[in-house]
This record gives C-alpha cells, structure tokens and sequence, in this order.
C-alpha cells in the first residue's frame, strides 16, 4: 500500500508542475493562466496530504493489501503524467490544448480516486480519496468555461 501512496504523490507532484508551467506560459489569457496557479496549488496540497497518510505507522491502519490493478492505474497515470510535462516543457500550448489536456488529467485523476474509494479497505484513506474526487469535479467546472469558445 505504501508504494502505491508513493506513486500516487508522485503523480500529484508531477501533474502540479504541469499546471505551474502552463500557468507561466506566455501565450495563455492571464485568466487561464491564474486558474492553473490555483490548479497547481491544489495538486501540491493533495501531494501533502498523501506524505502526511504515508507517516501513519503501518499499526495505525486497518490491515491493507497490494491492490495490483490499483498500482498499475497509478503507475500508468504517472508514466502520462511524465510524458505530458515533458510535452509541456517543449512545446507552448494553445488555451485550447491546454484545457484540454487538463481536463484529460482531471477526469483520469477523479477515475483513480473514485477506484480507490471502491477498493480500499481502510476508512481514512477512503475519505482522502473522496474528497480528492470532488477537488476534481470542482477542477472540472472551474476548467469548462475555457474551453476552445470559452474566455479569452
């Protein structure tokens, strides 16, 4: 369990230097550009919170088993992740294909935490998960208004 909490900060970590990029990219509306810095913020915070879960003594938990499917969602959302901060750093992004992209992020990152709240045997990480999936929703509603006809 503690390797997949791991890599699921790690995929927070990474998706938030995503949204620090694109918040700094030149070409986007300040607008979007301020909605990404909140995004960011909210992705390093999940970050937190997971590395506060991972200093739980093992005791402390309900006894928790490897979930395989779990780590492999985690392990290829994080492999995506990588890819497309490596995309970002190289190539500038339109607010259309940035929206995009994040709204792509959002809607696999609420697919994980949802899977998680299904699967996983102890209470606390459940409640971590679900409310990371509504962060998510929110992300959602907060991106949809920029999309291709949205603000400028």
């Amino acid at each position: 369990m503690r390797n997949l909490m791991t890599q699921c900060c790690e995929v927070e970590r990474t998706i938030a230097k995503i949204y620090r990029l694109l918040a700094t990219m030149e070409g986007l509306p300040p607008e979007i550009r301020g909605v990404f810095g909140e995004l960011a913020l909210d992705e390093e915070d999940h970050a937190v919170q997971i590395e506060c879960a991972l200093e739980i003594p093992d005791d402390r938990f309900s006894p928790c088993v490897e979930i395989p499917e779990a780590n492999n969602l985690a392990l290829d959302l994080l492999q995506r992740a990588k890819a497309i901060l490596a995309d970002v750093r190289e190539h500038p992004k339109s607010q259309a294909d940035a929206v995009g992209v994040a709204m792509d992020l959002e809607q696999d990152f609420r697919r994980m935490h949802l899977f998680a709240v299904a699967h996983f045997p102890e209470e606390r990480l459940k409640t971590m998960f679900s409310r990371f999936a509504r962060y998510e929703e929110a992300h959602l509603r907060l991106l949809e208004p920029f999309l291709a006809d949205g603000p400028q």
